[in-house]
């Protein structure tokens, strides 16, 4: 029984035999060291680097919902790296 579950999740369309499974897997690395760089003084934070993330996640967010099959957790990710990133933006002056 555990078998054919590993089995349908290994052979499923957005399973780790794909970039739909690798490209969120990899893009949380961001948003983790984002998490972690917003600990930090706003001084300290790069504007362009905020600025770059929170725009990659708006574009990757809204591209995840129109590829095949809809990439939840590639959206999800990307999301959540929007939000990230523009806290600190929005606090910058």
């Amino acid at each position: 029984m555990a078998n054919s579950k590993l089995q349908a999740i290994w052979n499923h369309p957005a399973g780790p035999k794909t970039i739909h499974f690798w490209a969120p897997t990899f893009k949380w690395g961001l948003t983790i060291a984002n998490i972690l760089d917003s600990s930090k003084p706003p001084e300290d934070l790069s504007y362009a680097q905020q600025s770059v993330l929170a725009c990659s996640g708006l574009i990757w967010a809204r591209y995840s919902t129109l590829i095949k099959p809809i990439a939840e957790e590639l959206e999800s990710c990307q999301c959540q790296s929007w939000d990230v990133s523009n806290c600190p933006v929005s606090t910058v002056t």
